[in-house]
């Protein structure tokens, strides 16, 4: 049995290097995102990290409590979880891997309890190394485009939509709403061209990230999208909405007609983009 290690945040074009190399059968060993540090700046939650690798085909994927083995030794990770528990006998991970207690193990390690193992070298694109590090910080700017380059495709927010205040139907713009995990990124706050997928339809779209200070005394941001043409419940749904450009920060306006007259100017612009985006 084949097993390749990884956290995998963003499933960027470093990890589908990695993933490129093994079968659909093949089991995908990764950790579940709250229980690997305190930080909140993961690319993606854990749900839609499976979900991601369940529709590139993967089968068989492992998520375990990081804080269980952490403080496990190298080479009993090896001999009871990886041998015993998943009757691995290649590995295929990336170029600088280390695991273990106080990250004690390396490819020496694998190779010298008898494994079989593939290492990876790291993605380039014009010199520089594609990491999450990297493209965390592109997201944080807003740079959408060029995390898009290394991500290997557009930021998503894929999570349930939720109900919200309704303020957006009084003003003729009704949207959806979705929350972020408490260890997700969240993008640089404002407006998005986006793209939103409901039951196999592409819609073009406005998402705002923040806190809604027009119409909200919110204190955790959230993700708010004007589907263009689209007026349906769809609250409960896990919908997919694809960040394709950051339009303008998040500003507080004077009143709601304000707000529409922005959010008017928001989708005019967008439209003359759109085309473009696709």
């Amino acid at each position: 049995m084949t097993v390749t290690i990884g956290v995998f945040d963003g499933i960027h074009l470093g990890h589908r290097e990695i993933l490129k190399k093994c079968n659909k059968n093949d089991i995908i060993f990764s950790f579940t995102n709250e229980t690997m540090s305190t930080k909140n700046d993961f690319l993606y939650s854990t749900e839609q990290k499976i979900r991601l690798l369940k529709e590139m085909g993967f089968k068989n994927i492992y998520y375990v409590d990081f804080s269980k083995i952490r403080n496990v030794e190298a080479y009993t990770f090896v001999n009871r979880i990886l041998q015993k528990e998943l009757g691995a006998t290649r590995v295929i991970v990336g170029e600088g891997f280390r695991f273990g207690k106080n990250a004690e193990g390396d490819v020496t390690t694998l190779i010298e309890t008898g494994l079989t193992v593939d290492v990876i070298k790291k993605v380039r694109l014009d010199g520089e190394i594609v990491s999450s590090t990297r493209i965390r910080e592109l997201i944080k700017n807003g740079e959408m485009i060029e995390a898009e380059r290394l991500l290997g495709d557009k930021y998503t927010i894929d999570s349930k939509v939720v109900k919200g205040n309704q303020i957006g139907r009084t003003i003729n713009f009704p949207s959806i709403n979705q929350n972020f995990e408490k260890e997700q990124l969240i993008p640089k706050r404002g407006v998005y061209l986006s793209q939103t997928y409901i039951d196999g339809q592409v819609y073009h779209s406005l998402t705002n990230i923040g806190l809604r200070p027009t119409v909200t005394k919110d204190t955790i941001p959230i993700a708010e999208t004007n589907i263009f043409d689209f007026n349906s419940d769809i609250y409960g749904k896990i919908v997919k909405v694809k960040l394709c450009s950051f339009i303008r920060g998040e500003r507080k306006f004077r009143d709601l007609n304000n707000l529409k007259e922005a959010i008017n100017r928001d989708k005019h612009y967008s439209n003359s983009l759109a085309n473009i985006m696709v």
